[in-house]
């Protein structure tokens, strides 16, 4: 029969033990297809939207119901995620199949301009490592293992008005693992205006977007966090 003291320890210890296992297993990254099969690096890779991409404007919304991004997978050790994403594209249901600006007025949606999001300075380069915290990732703007010299920086073309770029250091954001399913990647950035933007741009633009990554193939068929 053990002391109340030693007892105590013994439980503190085992309660850490149960809790701490969990985190630390998700903060090792790495890339499984099928489940349990970790992916070969050089495998081709795309990030889908899930629902509607949404930038903040004021009281408008610009929404984009098509993001597509493409890269290729260059590390995955089990403390490293890294993948070289060399395309973007965003569409919507706006004029050319542009995105679209909306918002709510007395009850009612009254459509706004529409406006051709692209990007500036791919490729950009998404990490997921055991150094960050668990279930995160984040995007820069250079090749997988270079220096960041750039900032992620996206560009909106208002038809007939007015071009805004808006850039952010980095784009941070989190990740579902096996547990609950294929990957599913949830991002908040606000980005920022650059300093050469005209006066009728925004200073700033919240945005929120869910994307699941995929193999690129002629199925798409999800990936997994492991």
């Amino acid at each position: 029969m053990c002391r109340k003291v030693s007892c105590f320890g013994l439980t503190i210890a085992a309660w850490f033990a149960l809790t701490l296992a969990p985190t630390m297993a998700t903060a090792s990254p790495v890339l499984t297809y099928p489940k349990g099969t970790r992916l070969a690096t050089g495998s081709l890779l795309q990030i889908t939207n899930i629902g509607v991409a949404v930038f903040t404007e004021s009281e408008w919304r610009l929404e984009c119901p098509t993001a597509h991004v493409k890269g290729k997978l260059v590390t995955n050790t089990g403390t490293a995620v890294e993948i070289e994403l060399s395309s973007f594209e965003m569409s919507g249901l706006g004029a050319g199949e542009d995105c679209r600006q909306d918002r709510n007025k007395e009850g009612s949606t009254e459509i706004g301009a529409s406006v051709h999001v692209t990007y500036s300075g791919l490729p950009w380069c998404f990490r997921a490592t055991s150094q960050m915290s668990a279930d995160s990732f984040d995007i820069k703007a250079a090749h997988c293992g270079e220096i960041v010299k750039n900032n992620v920086t996206l560009v909106f073309n208002y038809t007939g008005l007015k071009e805004c770029k808006y850039e952010i250091s980095s784009i941070q954001g989190t990740f579902t693992t096996e547990a609950t399913g294929d990957a599913i990647l949830t991002m908040k950035p606000e980005l920022k205006g650059e300093a050469s933007n005209s006066f009728l741009c925004q200073s700033s633009m919240p945005s929120e977007t869910a994307m699941t990554l995929e193999r690129d193939s002629l199925l798409a068929e999800p990936v997994y966090f492991s």
